[in-house]
């Protein structure tokens, strides 16, 4: 029967061990085993899928810590900004709160010069003494303070309050011109006259600059206000993101 089998196949037959045990014939001793040969591809194949695996959480890992960077940068570079803007807002009310106390005191400079004349003091009238010299001073360094705020980009959608203000101070120096004419003129009904444009028409201008000075102060107070809350809204975003992502 071996020997009909080799016929046909080609193969040798196949000999029986002669010490009676089981296994391989001789022929296919050293010939690697079919079931081994199969597990190596197959277990190339499930690590190569736990490659894959690990690649694909590693690689989602990743892009969450960048989405957290990501936002984080944009939360530290908004909040910057939003500082800024605020450091702007307290330096615009500043300069506006320092035109609103500079009016009072050039209006109070000029009543106190006023005074000085009708009590008969020997340099009322001069302009580089006493009263009338700190009016003068005071007016000259509201000058200054109002082209502040003049040039202040924060400002800048209020120019009409700004030149409103402007407005007032220039009607209030003409009109002193009108007084110190007057009181250096030196008659009786001059004097009268002049203390009455400083008690009447002056403190009428003077109320004209402090209303503007008022409504720009509150503007930009509430404009303050708003960047705040917006600062305060864009802090807390940042915080909810990050926390979800």
């Amino acid at each position: 029967m071996a020997a009909i089998l080799s016929r046909f196949t080609g193969f040798p037959p196949i000999a029986a061990p002669k010490d009676g045990r089981s296994g391989p014939p001789a022929q296919f001793a050293g010939l690697p085993s079919p079931r081994c040969d199969g597990e190596k591809p197959m277990a190339r194949l499930r690590d190569s899928r736990i490659g894959l695996r690990l690649a694909a959480a590693f690689g989602a890992v990743a892009l969450l810590l960048a989405a957290v960077v990501a936002v984080a940068l944009l939360g530290i570079r908004s909040q910057g900004n939003a500082t800024d803007e605020l450091a702007a807002d307290q330096q615009t009310i500043g300069e506006v709160l320092q035109v609103k106390f500079r009016a009072a005191d050039f209006n109070g400079w000029q009543t106190a010069y006023a005074f000085d004349v009708e009590r008969g003091e020997p340099d009322a009238l001069d302009d580089g003494k006493g009263n009338r010299k700190l009016f003068l001073d005071s007016t000259d360094a509201f000058r200054r303070e109002l082209a502040a705020i003049a040039d202040d980009p924060e400002l800048s959608i209020h120019r009409a309050e700004v030149a409103d203000i402007a407005e007032g101070f220039r009607l209030f120096l003409a009109t002193d011109e009108r007084v110190i004419g007057l009181y250096r003129d030196g008659s009786e009904a001059s004097r009268l006259a002049a203390t009455e444009l400083v008690l009447g028409e002056e403190l009428v201008l003077f109320e004209r600059i402090t209303t503007a000075v008022n409504g720009l102060d509150k503007a930009v107070r509430a404009e303050s206000a708003g960047h705040a809350q917006a600062a305060e809204r864009n802090s807390a975003r940042t915080r909810t993101t990050m926390l979800v992502t």
